[in-house]
């Protein structure tokens, strides 16, 4: 169940606690239509392999929970001898407010290339924004790493065929990823062509690729290596 899947059940379980507290008794919890999954499996994976999608891959070492459960045992143990505990301790949560104003600013300096150039989402010209300032701050060229590569959370429900709906409360999402030379996300290219990148590495999950990608990891054996 991914976000958008939980708020579902969130908010369904919000109005009955309403409806409870007021006397009143609201109808079938959750559509049917909601849980109902079959959209998203079609007629088979067309011929894909998990190696046709560049964000996935099987783990070579181990379970994908694995990593995560030996990290919170050696964090609640207070085993500092762990290789990832100091890099893990250095990393904090974040919340960014960007006013409309500076959402403006950012638009301003990522222009269309031309004149018939599609417009962008405020999302994908963010997104390519932090992708260069990041990568200017760990000093990539310096260190002799040529390629960068920024992986965004696409949501699938509308873009299968048929799509699922909207408040579909299972798990619809895929990671869309792009790379690009240092030199190119640094100064190279502009700001609204780093967008474009991010944008078409989104529109490239079409409703065949999703259906490949469930029927790839379906036949995984083991579906925690991926």
């Amino acid at each position: 169940m991914d976000g958008k899947g939980m708020s579902t059940f969130v908010m369904t379980w919000a109005k009955h606690v309403l409806a409870a507290s007021e006397g009143r008794l609201l109808p079938q919890a959750i559509e049917q239509e909601s849980l109902d999954r079959t959209p998203a499996f079609g007629n088979g994976n067309f011929g894909m392999q998990l190696s046709d999608f560049p964000s996935y891959r099987l783990s070579k070492q181990g379970l994908r929970s694995d990593r995560g459960r030996e990290l919170l045992e050696a964090t609640l143990s207070g085993d500092m001898s762990h290789p990832s505990l100091p890099i893990l301790r250095k990393l904090h949560i974040s919340f960014w407010s960007i006013s409309s104003i500076s959402l403006h600013t950012i638009r301003q300096a990522a222009p269309p290339s031309a004149d018939n150039a599609p417009m962008l989402t405020d999302s994908a010209v963010l997104s390519a924004l932090l992708w260069r300032h990041i990568t200017r701050a760990r000093q990539l060229l310096s260190r002799g790493i040529g390629s960068t590569s920024i992986v965004n959370v696409v949501n699938v429900r509308r873009r299968l065929e048929p799509p699922l709906p909207l408040d579909y409360s299972g798990n619809a999402l895929a990671h869309a990823k792009t790379t690009a030379t240092v030199l190119d996300v640094e100064s190279a290219k502009t700001l609204y062509e780093l967008a474009r990148q991010i944008t078409d590495s989104i529109d490239w999950w079409t409703s065949e690729r999703i259906l490949g990608l469930i029927g790839a990891i379906d036949s995984v054996p083991h579906v925690e290596k991926v």
